[in-house]
């Protein structure tokens, strides 16, 4: 047996990796993990201002980051590195999950292969940003979980739980939900008292340590605000709420099927938790529904009016993962008790959802291939600007290098010249205006190119060249 897990283990590793190192080369660098990259390669005086005033990320993931680029060095395959490990990392948790519970084994192994082959969990391995690592902390945060019967009596067990819960804090502020989900189960159980005081002294030292950055924070807040940083995120609609889901199951999204989606996750969810209640201590059921479904349901509701707070998105969730995978195999588990055809038939099926936009979009970019812009404008002399110098100048002008650096397009059209360049967003309302204001009728607008990621292409970026009448 431990052979067999040892070799299921590898393959799992080795196909992860594979599904997310494949398509590097057509994944160009974006805006936010070009800060990332300015963030760790600054001094830490500068690093330690620029996260500080970034407001929306703790500091965590930048230190990891910044000792792998004094490692590695500062390539864009080096700076997503820390987000392809910390993806094998979150992995090898759920699949262990399998080798604490037996019952779990089959469902666990099934959850980890399902997300390996889960297209957004992909998307954010190959990213040079905080979401990867997030959802691996909470990974073995929930594995520590598993772990409590057996080893409570031991003070390194909850020492390593509150590190970890310092850890998660320190990487991403809504870990602070998950965290709640899995802490309160195990609270409200009949554990003995000494383990129900370890718990609570847990969850102060993590309060404790989240003071000082909590101070900076409410520093930071006080003198620039949240408005730039935070409130460009849609309010969310139960579409969005129905889709987040099935994109944790990796189902595609059904035109006018996402209610279909999510009863399906919500039936093998539920059938998944009563099939268990004899092999799988309750608390631990309750931990994964509250995974599932409590931090999705909290931020849309927060998202909802009278909050209108802009906090629902996917990359905040992706946590969710672990338990919805896990509830699936469950399910799937509990419907074909001991039929090992129809399981595999069924598990099947489930891989096979995960694997149709991956093989969809294959060796397509699921980012905007800023590299292919900057080809495109590379042998012009003409200047170049943007109406989005963040999102578009600064990875273009990341792979033009020492070449034409693209710049803001000025506000007043007398400050252009005669011919130039503007590389924009024609579905973006803001920028549109802005590039009608300035040009106004005084230049002839030519179009040179639209480039756009596969799974989003309303969102491209156009090459636009200007001549004045």
């Amino acid at each position: 047996m431990q052979t067999r897990s040892a070799l299921a283990w590898v393959a799992l590793v080795l196909l992860a990796a594979f599904l997310r190192i494949h398509s590097l080369p057509v994944e160009a660098i974006d805006g936010d993990e070009l800060f990332s990259r300015r963030a760790v390669t600054a001094s830490w005086e500068e690093g330690y201002q620029a996260v500080r005033t970034d407001i929306v990320h703790p500091p965590l993931y930048y230190l990891v980051l910044k000792a792998c680029v004094g490692i590695a060095g500062a390539g864009v395959t080096a700076l997503r590195l820390v987000s392809l490990l910390a993806a094998i990392l979150a992995i090898s948790a759920v699949f262990a999950i399998g080798l604490v519970v037996p019952y779990l084994r089959g469902p666990a192994l099934l959850a980890s292969l399902l997300i390996a082959l889960n297209d957004l969990h992909i998307f954010y391995s190959q990213q040079a940003r905080s979401y990867s690592l997030y959802c691996a902390l909470i990974a073995l945060f929930v594995l520590w979980a598993f772990l409590l019967d057996e080893y409570q009596s031991r003070p390194a067990f909850w020492i390593a739980g509150a590190l970890l819960m310092i850890a998660i804090v320190h990487t991403h502020y809504f870990g602070v939900l998950f965290i709640a989900c899995v802490l309160i189960p195990v609270w409200r159980s009949k554990l003995p008292r000494p383990s129900n005081m370890a718990v609570l002294m847990a969850a102060a030292a993590t309060a404790v340590a989240s003071i000082p950055w909590l101070v900076v924070l409410i520093g930071a807040i006080r003198e620039k605000g949240t408005v730039d940083n935070v409130n460009w995120e849609p309010l969310p609609d139960f579409y969005a709420l129905r889709a987040s889901i099935g994109k944790m199951f990796g189902i595609p999204d059904i035109p006018r099927g996402t209610s279909l989606v999510l009863l399906l996750g919500l039936t093998l969810a539920i059938i998944g938790i009563l099939s268990a209640r004899r092999h799988v201590p309750g608390r631990l059921l309750a931990m994964l529904g509250l995974l599932a479904a409590g931090p999705s349901m909290l931020l849309f509701v927060l998202g909802r009016q009278p909050f209108g707070m802009h906090v629902f998105a996917e990359r905040h969730l992706l946590p969710s993962i672990i338990a919805w995978t896990l509830l699936a195999g469950m399910g799937l588990w509990g419907i074909f008790t001991n039929r090992r055809l129809l399981i595999g038939i069924g598990a099947a099926i489930l891989c096979g959802f995960q694997l149709a936009p991956v093989f969809q979009y294959w060796r397509q970019p699921h980012r905007l291939p800023f590299h292919q812009v900057a080809a495109a404008i590379s042998q012009s002399h003409l200047p170049v600007y943007t109406t989005w110098p963040y999102g578009i100048g600064s990875p273009v002008n990341f792979y033009l290098r020492d070449g034409n650096q693209v710049i803001p397009l000025p506000e007043n059209g007398a400050q252009l010249p005669a011919e130039f360049i503007v590389l924009y967003r024609p579905n973006a309302a803001k920028e549109r205006a802005w590039l009608i204001t300035t040009t106004g009728s005084a230049f002839i607008q030519r179009d040179d190119g639209y480039f756009h990621s596969a799974i989003n292409p309303e969102w491209g970026t156009r090459i636009s060249r200007f001549r004045r009448k």
